[in-house]
C-alpha cells in the first residue's frame, strides 16, 4: 500500500550520542526457528505448549479446555506496553489459529466477573469453597508468556499454562525477533535496587560482609572518583533499602554490609566482596553493568540495565588532575566523542579559569559552558600552545562553542560575567571527524532495539514519538561538523493531519544543490536503489507527490544497510552510510508508543 509522508517542521539542536552492554542472563540455548514455514514464533510456542498440555492435562471427562490467555506480564523488565500489547494479538491469533483444526481446546468469552475469580484462584491469591470455580475447574485453564535473555543477547518466550485442578505445562524457549523487544531505559537507582536485594539475600546472617567497589569506563579504564563515589553512595542507600524492605525471619537483624572503595584499608572482620561497576557508551543512552564477585558460590550478582546521560553525575573541578601550560596553570580535561560534564565555582566577579586539553588527531571539539544560578553564562575561548585564540565554528546553539583544531596542546579559558561569585557547568567533547547528533531539547531515549532508538518529546504542550538512528560511516572526512542521522516522528495526537509523519535522511545543506542525491539498499537479496528528494531543506525518501514508494518501504523494512550518494558544496563525492538493522522494531515501538498502529503500512512493508 501506498504510504502518504507530510514533511514536518521539526528542527533538531544538535546533542550527543553514548554507550553499549551485555544483557541479563537467562535459559539454555534456544532450538532454531524453521524460517521456511509461515508461522510466527508464537505460533511456535503456542503449538509446543498445547503438545504438553494435551500429554498431562486432556482426560476424557474433560475432552476440551476452555483457554485464558493473559500474555505477558506488566513486571517483565524486557517488554514495553506498546509491544506487550502486540504480543497478546499475536498469542491469541495463535490460539485461535490452533484451534480450528485442534478441537482439545477453544478460547470462549467468559463474563469478567467470572474471570477475576478463577485468575486469583489459579494464581495463588484467593482459596477456599468457591461456586464459580466449581463450575470452571475442569475445564479452565490458564495461559501466561515470559520474556527472558541470554547472555549472547538473544530474547526469549516460554509459555506457562496452569489450571485448577492440576494442570501444568511450560513450553521450550523459542527466540524472539527483535520487532518484539527493546531495552528500556531505566533509572541508575532501579539497577543498584535490584543488585542491593540480590546482595542482601546472599550476605550471611550474623557476619559483616564488605563489599569493595571499583568502577570503570568501557575502554578508557578507571571511571571519574565522581562517579566511583556516587555509585557506592547509592549502593549503600540502595542496601537499606532493600533490608528495610526484606522480612527479619528471612534475614537476621544482625546482618551487616558495608560498601567501600577499593583504596579502602581491608576489613580484618567478615566476608569480602569485590565488586565492579562498568560503564559502557552507546548513542544517545548508557549501559550500566554491575558485577558483584561472591567468593565460594557458583553464580555471582550480575544486574545491567540502560540508562539516560543525566542519570550520570557530573565531576567537580577540584576532581580534576593539575595541569600546567605556557603561562598558566589549571585542571586537565580529558576530551573524547561523548559529553563530560564538569562543574564548577567562581570565586568573584572578575575570576576566571583555565583548563588544559590534548588533541591527539585533527578534529572538532566543543564546549558549552552555562550558568547553573540563573546568572549570565560565562564566556569561552580556547587559546593554541602559541597563545593565539581560535576562533569558532559558527553554531546555532547560542552557549556552544565550536573549534576545528590540529593536534596538540590547547588551552580553555572561561571567565565570569557575573557580578559576583557564580557556579557553572562546562559539557566538552571532541570528535576526529563529526559529532554524533544530539537531541533535541524535551527529547528523551524510552528503548533501544539494535542500532535504532526510539522516545518521546514534548513540543508545545503536544507529545510525539520518534526513531532515530545516527550513520555508521560518511565521506568526506572534515565533509561536515554533525554526524548524518535519520529521524522519524509521528505526533500522538492526529490532529488536523492524520498522515503527519516527520522523516529525515539527512540535512540537504551538506550537499551541492545542483546535484543529484540517491540512495540505495544493501540486504541479504542483493540491492536496489530507492528515491531520494530535498523537501524543507531535509533529505527524505519520497516518490511522486507525498507517497513514499513501495521500493523505499521495502527497502527500509526488508534491507541491512542504506547508503546516499551525492556531491559536497566543494565538488567533493559525499557517501553516507545507515544501519537498518532495528528499524522495523523502532518504527512499529514508535507508532504503538503513540497510539498510532494504524500507520504502520505507511512505513512498514514486510
Amino acid at each position: 500500500m501506498t504510504a502518504i509522508v507530510r514533511r514536518g517542521g521539526l528542527v533538531l539542536a544538535v546533542l550527543s550520542g553514548v554507550l553499549a552492554a551485555a544483557r541479563p542472563a537467562a535459559a539454555d540455548n534456544p532450538p532454531p526457528l524453521d524460517v521456511g514455514r509461515p508461522t510466527t514464533v508464537q505460533t511456535e510456542a503456542v503449538a509446543d505448549l498445547w503438545s504438553k498440555v494435551k500429554a498431562s492435562c486432556i482426560r476424557e471427562t474433560t475432552p476440551r479446555l476452555i483457554v485464558d490467555n493473559a500474555g505477558l506480564s506488566r513486571n517483565n523488565p524486557y517488554v514495553s506496553d506498546p509491544l506487550r500489547n502486540l504480543m497478546q494479538a499475536k498469542l491469541d491469533a495463535a490460539f485461535d489459529s490452533l484451534f480450528q483444526s485442534e478441537q482439545t481446546g477453544w478460547r470462549r468469552e467468559i463474563p469478567p466477573a467470572d474471570l477475576t475469580t478463577l485468575r486469583a484462584y489459579v494464581n495463588g491469591e484467593a482459596f477456599g469453597p468457591n461456586p464459580t470455580v466449581d463450575f470452571y475447574r475442569d475445564s479452565y485453564l490458564f495461559t501466561s508468556a515470559n520474556v527472558t535473555a541470554t547472555p549472547a543477547g538473544q530474547f526469549l518466550l516460554t509459555l506457562k499454562a496452569q489450571g485448577l485442578g492440576g494442570c501444568a505445562a511450560q513450553s521450550t524457549a523459542f527466540v524472539l525477533p527483535e520487532d518484539q523487544i527493546g531495552d528500556p531505559v531505566e533509572s541508575l537507582d532501579s539497577i543498584f535496587a535490584r543488585a542491593a536485594s540480590e546482595m542482601v539475600r546472599q550476605a550471611k546472617n550474623g557476619k559483616t560482609t564488605v563489599v569493595y567497589l571499583s568502577a570503570e569506563v568501557e575502554g578508557e579504564g578507571e571511571a571519574p572518583a565522581r562517579w566511583t563515589e556516587s555509585f557506592i553512595d547509592q549502593t549503600r542507600l540502595a542496601v537499606n533499602d532493600a533490608r528495610g524492605k526484606m522480612s527479619t525471619k528471612v534475614i537476621g537483624s544482625e546482618q551487616v554490609i558495608k560498601v567501600e572503595p577499593v583504596s579502602a584499608e581491608p576489613s580484618s572482620d567478615g566476608e569480602a566482596w569485590n565488586s565492579n561497576i562498568k560503564v559502557e557508551r552507546k548513542r544517545n543512552t548508557y549501559r550500566v553493568l554491575v558485577s558483584i564477585l561472591l567468593p565460594g558460590q557458583s553464580q555471582d550478582i550480575v544486574e545491567r540495565g540502560l540508562i539516560s546521560p543525566d542519570s550520570l553525575p557530573p565531576i567537580p573541578v577540584e576532581q580534576l588532575s593539575d595541569a600546567t601550560f605556557t603561562g598558566a596553570t589549571g585542571k586537565l580535561l580529558i576530551l573524547t566523542e561523548e559529553q563530560r560534564s564538569v562543574v564548577g565555582d567562581f570565586a568573584n566577579a572578575t575570576d576566571v579559569q583555565d583548563y588544559s586539553f590534548r588533541k591527539q588527531a585533527p578534529g572538532v571539539v566543543e564546549f558549552t559552558a552555562a550558568a547553573t544560578d540563573g546568572g549570565p553564562d560565562p564566556v569561552v575561548a580556547v587559546y593554541d600552545a602559541d597563545g593565539q585564540i581560535l576562533d569558532e565554528i559558527p553554531s546555532r546553539a547560542p552557549i556552544t562553542h565550536r573549534f576545528r583544531i590540529g593536534s596538540g596542546i590547547y588551552r580553555l579559558r572561561i571567565s565570569n560575567t557575573n557580578r559576583s561569585s557564580a557556579q557553572y557547568q562546562l559539557i566538552s567533547r571532541e570528535a576526529e571527524e563529526s559529532f554524533r547528533p544530539l537531541l533535541p531539547p524535551g527529547a528523551e531515549v524510552k528503548r533501544e532495539f539494535r542500532d535504532w532508538q526510539t522516545g518521546e518529546i514534548f513540543q508545545d504542550g503536544r507529545r510525539a514519538c520518534f526513531a532515530i538512528t545516527p550513520a555508521e560511516r560518511w565521506a568526506p572526512s572534515n565533509w561536515r561538523p554533525i554526524q548524518p542521522y535519520i529521524w522519524f516522528l509521528v505526533p500522538e495526537d492526529a490532529g488536523d493531519d492524520p498522515l503527519l509523519i516527520e522523516q529525515k535522511f539527512d540535512a540537504a545543506v551538506y550537499y551541492d544543490p545542483q546535484s543529484p542525491i540517491s540512495g540505495a539498499v544493501f540486504g541479504s537479496g542483493g540491492s536496489w536503489g530507492i528515491p531520494l528528494s530535498v523537501m524543507n531543506n531535509q533529505v527524505q525518501s519520497l516518490g511522486r507527490g507525498d507517497a513514499m514508494s513501495i521500493e523505499s518501504l521495502e527497502g527500509l523494512t526488508q534491507g541491512n544497510l542504506l547508503a546516499i550518494d551525492g556531491m559536497t558544496r566543494d565538488g567533493q563525492v559525499a557517501h553516507v552510510e545507515y544501519s537498518l538493522r532495528g528499524y522495523q522494531a523502532a518504527i512499529n515501538e514508535m507508532l504503538s508508543d503513540c497510539g498510532r498502529r494504524e500507520m504502520r503500512q505507511l512505513l512498514i512493508r514486510r
